[in-house]
């Protein structure tokens, strides 16, 4: 699982990931960490948590843009180092920003499939 939030406190893709770890499922989750928590990442055989730093760029657009690239650079290369070291058939990008979808794109050539979760907050 991708995600643009901290999954400790993101409950929709923590029940999601729940519910497939009770189902047999092995479930990794890139997200970003929240600097100011102090929250040890409780990886179990089933559940592991990597956390990209969050980049705070704030500003004009072109700081927006530079913090945008990057980020999806380093869940690029987060993601590629965990399907190299697991069997990875599904990544499931959560919401926002489109732009996760395309941290996933090696490995969609290299066989997995791809699912995009965008749910509305209204």
């Amino acid at each position: 699982m991708v995600v643009l939030k901290n999954y400790y406190f993101d409950a929709r893709v923590r029940r999601y990931a729940e519910s497939l770890i009770k189902n047999g499922v092995k479930v990794d989750v890139l997200c970003l960490q929240d600097d100011d928590l102090d929250i040890v990442t409780a990886n179990t055989d089933n559940l592991r948590v990597f956390t990209i730093p969050t980049l705070s760029l704030s500003g004009q657009q072109g700081k927006i843009f530079i913090r945008n690239s990057l980020l999806f650079l380093l869940f690029t290369i987060k993601l590629l180092g965990c399907i190299s070291r697991t069997d990875t058939q599904v990544i499931h990008v959560h919401n926002m920003p489109d732009l996760l979808l395309f941290s996933a794109i090696i490995p969609k050539m290299m066989g997995a499939r791809i699912i995009l979760d965008i749910t509305s907050h209204a």
